[in-house]
C-alpha cells in the first residue's frame, strides 16, 4: 500500500503487552502546522504518560506497557520517535484471556459509513465482570471517564512547534471515493459500552 500523507497529523501507536502477547491501538493526533523531530519526540512521551496514568491503573498488573510510538504522517515531518518505558498495570486479579477486550468508541460530529474510531483494550481484572459478556456498568463508567481524561490529556499537550494538538479521526475516503489528501475531524468524546467483545489479531498497521 503506498504512502498516503495526512497533513499536519500524526500517527500514534500505543503497544501494551498482555500474558507476553503484544496488542496495538492506533491513534491519530493533529496540530496546526507540519511536526516537527521535536515534536514527534514530545508526543510519544507524553501520549505514553497519559497512557500510564489514566488507563494502566485500570488493568491487571500481569499487563504492561512497552512503548509509545508516534509517526508524523504529513510528507514534510519527522518520520517518528518511540518512547520506551515498562510499566504493570494496577489491579492484582488475574487478568481476562488476552482475546476478550473492552471497546472505547470514539465519537465524531459527522456520521459516516466507515464507522468511528475505536480502541479495544484487553488486559482488565476478571472482577470488571457482571456476566461472562458484560462488564459491571459502574466500571464500564469508570474505565469511560478514564478514556475521556486520557483525551483531555492529550489535547491539552503542547509540543514545541505544532501546538494546539487534538486527538482526531481520519476521514480516508467520502462517498466511495478517496479523499486527495485524506481529512481530518475533532473527537469530540467516547463510549465504553458494557458488552465484551473480541479483537482478533491483525498485522501491524
Amino acid at each position: 500500500m503506498p504512502f498516503i500523507a495526512v497533513p499536519l497529523t500524526a500517527k500514534v501507536i500505543i503497544e501494551t503487552t498482555v500474558g507476553g502477547i503484544p496488542c496495538f491501538n492506533v491513534m491519530h493526533v493533529s496540530g496546526d502546522s507540519a511536526m516537527t523531530d521535536a515534536d514527534v519526540t514530545y508526543l510519544a512521551e507524553h501520549i505514553h504518560d497519559a497512557y500510564e496514568t489514566r488507563i494502566m491503573p485500570l488493568q491487571s498488573d500481569d499487563t504492561s506497557t512497552v512503548s509509545t510510538e508516534v509517526v508524523a504522517l504529513d510528507s514534510s515531518s519527522a518520520p517518528g520517535a518511540t518512547f520506551l518505558h515498562s510499566v504493570a498495570g494496577s489491579e492484582t486479579p488475574a487478568s481476562v484471556p488476552a482475546n476478550a477486550c473492552y471497546c472505547a468508541s470514539w465519537h465524531v460530529p459527522t456520521r459516516y459509513r466507515g464507522g468511528h474510531s475505536r480502541s479495544y483494550v484487553s488486559g482488565w481484572p476478571n472482577t470488571f465482570l457482571a456476566t461472562p459478556a458484560t462488564l459491571v456498568a459502574f466500571t464500564a463508567g469508570v474505565l469511560q471517564a478514564a478514556w475521556a481524561d486520557f483525551r483531555s490529556d492529550v489535547n491539552g499537550l503542547t509540543p514545541p512547534d505544532c501546538a494546539p494538538v487534538e486527538l482526531v479521526v481520519v476521514h480516508w475516503r467520502r462517498g466511495g471515493v478517496a479523499l486527495t489528501p485524506p481529512e481530518t475531524e475533532a473527537i469530540s468524546g467516547v463510549t465504553v459500552s458494557t458488552n465484551v467483545t473480541t479483537q482478533r489479531r491483525r498485522l501491524r498497521a
